[in-house]
């Protein structure tokens, strides 16, 4: 995403890439809600966002940093966050 605003192609095909993952996620959790694997309450489209943000931005700290450690951390609190919705 950092060259999103100098080449309009690449933002397209990263749009894409994150609305097609978002799709996903939303039917995943819409039919754990619906399975009775997640509570009922659970905003489907925002929790597949802060997942999708909440991992985006592990990667960029891990390569900002040069240190997978930051992807591990958040990789173990969005599993706490996923089991959170039961």
């Amino acid at each position: 995403m950092e060259a999103d605003d100098t080449h309009p192609a690449l933002r397209e095909k990263a749009k894409t890439a994150f609305l097609g993952w978002k799709k996903h996620l939303v039917a995943v959790i819409e039919a754990g809600i619906a399975d009775g694997e997640f509570r009922k309450d659970i905003d489907a489209e925002q929790t597949a966002v802060t997942l999708i943000a909440t991992i985006e931005g592990s990667i960029m700290l891990s390569r900002l940093t040069g240190n997978s450690k930051y992807s591990k951390l958040v990789m173990s609190a969005v599993e706490r966050s996923i089991v959170a919705l039961t």
